[in-house]
């Protein structure tokens, strides 16, 4: 399955694992023995098809390919092209073919959850079958023009070879940046163009990048980097040096600016202010979107009466604080509100890790190093994320902050999302689970984020904060913060609404209205962004309620959260039966 991974998300890398399981067959007839055996290598091809479709896909997910046999890729970006984009749809439905061939029964346990989890992403990716211009590869934080420098700065340089196929990489940037101007120029000719509002925030994040070409950061990564490797003579060295500024400054600059010309030219035939749904096949493409990166089995408008309920639920709890503790409320206005003692980012995961044995299993010995976002993509870039490291280097872990977005009073959850309990920890977890490795080719968002907005969320508990109000409005804030935009985006990008429906809504339900312009730019930029978060959240909420419920005073946090952990990235659907024999297991044993 060569084309596996999604197009679009070339440069938000996956961490893919390569440690097979060997399974005991002793007790298991050699007819079921052949049929396991033809499943593991149908897996094991499919993976190998993945990690080496193209180079820096295989060069972020193993640090040293050559003992896991894969013969390396040409070094090249790739391309984004319609016959690249058919051939996904046919390897996705040949797939799902050979996959249903097998004897479902004749497999072991392992092996049918991995049928499983295979079976419903291919039957999800191929909603979308057909609607490759519905794609986003441009948009603003989370888009090419903005991942693509970070990925390049953190691609590693274990020796010299490195260097020089990072330079190869380099080179192919104004070809890889043609195609893409190719596919945005498409889209423009079958009227299916991204917004004004989207293009001229997408430019002015290339404008930000390229601004100071002579220092721009990909200059000094590189030299960082080469100055490190004992393989490299002082002459290499220098020979590097150059050849990188001279293609950052005459190949990268260049392209980018060719991109921000073209979708300068290409705005004024935009044809959508509004959601997907304006769009002929929008809203077939919207419940793709949302089912895919949510995990979810629900239709949109369960998802949607789901988020009113909650969203009413949050508000009449912020009511609540309000009437009981004033003070609390007016507690916001200062700028150090929930605040921890602990300013510093290496103090606070070590807290981490101490404080979330409580209630999560223990995970992998790891360490992670805290790296601060260019000033020249603070604009653009997210307030802090995680860089899934390779599978056989995930001790080494790095996580960003951007220092524009995150301050004391927010860098504690921050840090609980993106390293513990959060991603890093999530993370190196299943990997340490010796999982099969094509379940680490497959992206599950709403797992993913929703696991990290659940230890966002539940971190509020063991910051050290006593008041329990000033605990609670918190937690309160963060869902309030995540459920508006999650609504919001349904209602704009499925049912249509416009900018001025969405100014009544904020209005006539005490929101400042002055946030209008900001909630519908981003709701239509990047559908379905916020609900990989909240939805996945509300998930984890829901099966956690279930289990609490059945089992009562039974009922232990830290084993039903390695319940959560030991299923790793899947549908929801698939997990709820997991939680289900969890119920039934404790249940039995009492």
């Amino acid at each position: 399955m060569k084309q596996l991974k999604k197009l679009t998300g070339l440069f938000t890398l996956l961490i893919i694992s390569l440690s097979l399981v060997s399974c005991d067959y002793s007790s298991i007839t050699k007819l079921t023995q052949n049929e396991s055996q033809k499943f593991d290598n149908f897996l094991e091809k499919e993976f190998t098809d993945y990690i080496s479709s193209d180079y820096l896909t295989l060069h972020y997910s193993v640090k040293n390919p050559s003992k896991y046999n894969i013969d390396e890729p040409e070094i090249t970006l790739g391309s984004l092209d319609i016959e690249s984009f058919e051939e996904y749809d046919k390897d996705i439905q040949d797939t799902k073919d050979t996959l249903n061939s097998f004897n479902y029964s004749k497999l072991n346990e392992k092996q049918q959850l991995t049928y499983d989890i295979l079976n419903e992403y291919l039957t999800t990716e191929l909603i979308s079958s057909g609607l490759y211009y519905y794609q986003s590869i441009l948009k603003p934080t989370t888009g090419l023009q903005t991942n693509l420098p970070i990925t390049f700065s953190e691609y590693t340089f274990y020796n010299k070879d490195d260097a020089y196929n990072y330079i190869k990489l380099l080179e192919d940037v104004d070809n890889y940046f043609d195609d893409i101007i190719e596919f945005e120029t498409a889209k423009s000719e079958k009227g299916l163009f991204m917004s004004s509002t989207t293009a001229d925030s997408v430019i002015s994040e290339i404008n930000d990048f390229i601004k100071n070409p002579e220092s721009n950061y990909l200059i000094k990564t590189f030299d960082d980097r080469i100055n490190e490797l004992s393989d490299l003579s002082d002459t290499e060295k220098n020979d590097l040096s150059k050849t990188n500024k001279d293609i950052v400054i005459n190949n990268i600059i260049p392209s980018y600016e060719k991109l921000s010309n073209t979708l300068t030219t290409l705005k004024s035939t935009s044809k959508n202010s509004g959601g997907l749904c304006n769009f002929e096949d929008g809203k077939k493409y919207y419940e793709y979107l949302l089912a895919r990166n949510t995990g979810s089995s629900k239709s949109v408008d369960k998802i949607k009466t789901i988020l009113e309920d909650r969203l009413s639920e949050k508000i009449t709890e912020l009511q609540g604080i309000a009437k009981s503790s004033p003070e609390t409320v007016l507690a916001l206005s200062d700028e150090n509100f929930g605040s921890t003692s602990m300013s510093d980012p290496s103090e606070i995961l070590e807290y981490l890790k101490t404080k979330i044995s409580y209630e999560y299993p223990t995970g992998p010995n790891t360490n992670c190093t805290i790296k601060y976002v260019d000033e020249s993509l603070e604009e653009a870039s997210a307030p802090a994320f995680y860089m899934i490291p390779p599978i056989d280097d995930y001790e080494n872990n790095t996580v960003y902050i951007n220092k524009k977005q995150v301050n004391n009073t927010n860098l504690f959850p921050t840090l609980a999302h993106e390293a513990y309990p959060g991603h890093l920890y999530q993370t190196t977890y299943f990997s340490n689970t010796d999982p099969y490795p094509i379940r680490k080719a497959l992206s599950f968002d709403g797992y993913v984020e929703g696991w990290a907005t659940y230890a966002e969320i539940n971190s509020y508990s063991i910051s050290g904060i006593q008041d329990y109000n000033t605990i609670n409005l918190q937690k309160i804030l963060s869902e309030i913060n995540l459920a508006l935009p999650t609504l919001l985006d349904i209602y704009i990008n499925y049912d249509g609404w416009s900018r001025e429906q969405v100014n009544t809504y904020l209005s006539s339900n005490g929101y400042d209205n002055s946030l209008t312009d900001y909630l519908y730019n981003i709701s239509i930029a990047d559908p379905t962004n916020y609900s990989k978060y909240y939805v996945g959240y509300l998930e984890f909420l829901e099966l956690q309620d279930k289990a609490m419920s059945s089992l009562s005073e039974d009922f232990e946090i830290k084993n039903f959260n390695k319940v959560l952990l030991d299923v790793g990235p899947a549908p929801f659907g698939i997990i709820e039966k997991k939680v289900d024999k969890f119920i039934e297991d404790n249940t039995k044993n009492k």
